[in-house]
């Protein structure tokens, strides 16, 4: 049996586009393949949130569906072994059987995460049963959970046998019960796994032992597709598998690809030819806030020329400008250097080199004439008789002010803002209101100080698989060795403010990603300390922009707390 599995990267709502890549499928491959198969939700794109509230959406959905089926029947008639597998979102009329539900009118409002599988000349489709409600995922909000009653797909071979196939979808696969009633109705040959899974650090290791679980306990190979591509704050990171009962990495990591399996009748015997070795860690995350930023400006329909960041010589600004560049190309990346009286010779050179290393443009805007401006202005109206440069409303002053620059270049001529500021960062509030948070999207949000740093060192001896940007140094040594600061003031150090990173990030780690139950390097001291800042910063995390996610919780979609939250 000779199928095809389609690592590809859809976009939410375009109906239409993500269409034309299943047509293009079909009629570039039904003559050789016995199966085609897409990812989770591929038709509409996903996650899909209350966009299936969208009538027109659905009924788009449908009429789509309906329209592949009339492709694949064509393809059907010269090929009687073709079959099609893919995601989407269907609404269902009460009373059908789920199992087999055939595509309706919208009015029932019951909707499902769906497989749609056309095999032998007809159309049916098995629903997602178990829907995820946990991290970035509330499917229970926008679904109904399908029948456990799921039974093997029968993929014609040839005129005398065929292929059952145990079809799960996405998180179906990480509860024993599903591959349980599979087997329970027909043993598989294989089960196959449709998924839209996004990426976030260590999920790799995570999707390996729930497969191996599965593979161990039955005795029957699994193959694992996942889609790629950004979609708001997620990245998805294909990564397809095998287990037979050995896991393979057969997709790439990051990128769209076309995997050709061939079944025997007992396992995958050419996974050895399109095995991959897995990304390591870091090179992971750098390609997932490439991935991310990428196409949260491509997908959507901003029109932007290409973005623009302000580098104030800091490490922040450095990755975000390396992570463009490496995303979009040089042209595509506009440098602005706007200096205070307080900002260091060493900070404008080291912006300048980054421009140079990367081949950016470069301009400068010198703020301290505004920065006056500004001081006289309250002077008169406020009677302040002179800015207190150790006030923080007065340091703040600046970084607004480089906002204002930054938002009017934006608007001026087509570039999106690049907000540069790190988890760190965002976690205590060490941010200004509109200024430096302000931005169409923040490229490092999810991303530790201390990782930061990793990742700039990374990128200094390595260029991702998928980037745009040069080899080599990018990154000037002096910009990661120094050490941080915001420039607001004379000799401010971030240290005057925070503890040292390191133990900054590891309570924010335990904070955060462990509900405070984790071990971390800081005194009982600075873990209150930064508890109280991490609660009273959540007014300002709203008011940002997204940004990608890469660890298991991030502001956003995965970790959600009331603003108002008085704690004593």
């Amino acid at each position: 049996m000779l199928t095809k599995l389609y690592q590809a990267n859809p976009i939410v709502g375009d109906v239409k586009g993500n269409a034309e890549k299943i047509i293009t499928a079909i009629e570039k491959d039904s003559k050789q393949f016995n199966l085609l198969v897409f990812p989770e939700c591929f038709l509409s794109g996903y996650p899909l949130e209350d966009a299936v509230e969208d009538n027109d959406f659905m009924d788009e959905i449908i009429s789509t569906t309906k329209n592949i089926f009339e492709i694949y029947k064509k393809a059907f008639d010269k090929n009687p072994y073709f079959s099609l597998i893919f995601g989407l979102p269907i609404a269902v009329e009460p009373g059908q059987k789920i199992g087999h539900a055939n595509i309706t009118n919208y009015s029932s409002r019951r909707i499902f995460n769906a497989a749609c599988i056309m095999v032998n000349g007809s159309m049916s489709f098995q629903m997602k049963v178990e829907l995820p409600n946990y991290d970035v995922f509330d499917e229970i909000r926008i679904f109904e959970s399908g029948t456990p009653y799921i039974h093997p797909i029968s993929v014609p071979v040839d005129l005398n046998k065929s292929v059952n196939v145990g079809l799960m979808i996405c998180e179906d696969m990480w509860h024993p019960r599903v591959a349980q009633w599979i087997i329970d109705n027909k043993r598989p040959d294989f089960f196959l796994s449709i998924n839209g899974s996004p990426y976030e650090t260590d999920k790799f290791d995570k999707r390996y032992h729930a497969i191996g679980d599965i593979v161990g306990k039955h005795g029957i190979p699994l193959v694992y597709l996942n889609m790629v591509g950004g979609q708001d704050e997620l990245v998805f990171d294909g990564q397809s598998l095998v287990a037979i009962p050995e896991i393979h990495q057969i997709g790439k990591t990051f990128e769209e690809d076309e995997i050709v399996l061939h079944f025997d009748g007992e396992c995958f015997d050419n996974v050895i030819d399109i095995t991959f070795t897995p990304m390591d860690r870091r090179e992971e995350e750098y390609s997932a806030l490439l991935v991310g930023l990428r196409d949260y400006i491509e997908k959507n329909s901003f029109k932007s020329n290409g973005v623009i960041i302000g580098l104030s010589g800091g490490i922040d600004s450095a990755l975000c400008a390396a992570l463009a560049v490496d995303a979009f190309g040089a042209d595509r990346v506009w440098g602005i250097r706007m200096p205070s009286k307080y900002s260091s010779d060493h900070s404008l050179g080291d912006a300048e080199e980054l421009a140079k290393n990367l081949g950016i443009k470069l301009s400068t805007f010198p703020i301290e004439t505004v920065h006056d401006a500004m001081v006289n202005l309250m002077d008169i109206d406020v009677g302040v008789s002179s800015v207190d440069p150790d006030n923080l409303a007065d340091q703040n002053i600046q970084a607004r002010i480089r906002g204002q620059i930054l938002m009017w270049l934006s608007n001026r001529y087509g570039y999106m803002v690049i907000s540069t500021g790190n988890k760190s960062e965002w976690s205590v509030g060490y941010a200004t209101l509109y200024g430096d948070m302000c931005g169409g999207f923040a490229a490092i949000k999810d991303v530790y100080k201390t990782v930061v740093f990793d990742l700039c060192e990374w990128r200094n001896r390595h260029k991702p698989v998928i980037g745009k940007g040069p080899d080599g140094i990018v990154i000037p040594v002096n910009t990661i060795t120094k050490p941080p600061s915001a420039e607001l003031a004379e000799g401010q150090a971030d240290t005057d403010s925070l503890p040292p990173y390191d133990v900054l990030d590891s309570i924010l780690t335990s904070l955060i990603e462990c509900g405070g139950n984790a071990p971390h390097h800081g005194t009982h001291e600075d873990y209150e300390r930064v508890k109280m800042m991490l609660n009273r910063a959540e007014y300002k995390r709203r008011q940002g922009p997204p940004g990608t996610k890469i660890t298991s919780r991030n502001f956003g979609k995965g970790r959600r707390v009331p603003i108002v939250y008085r704690r004593n």
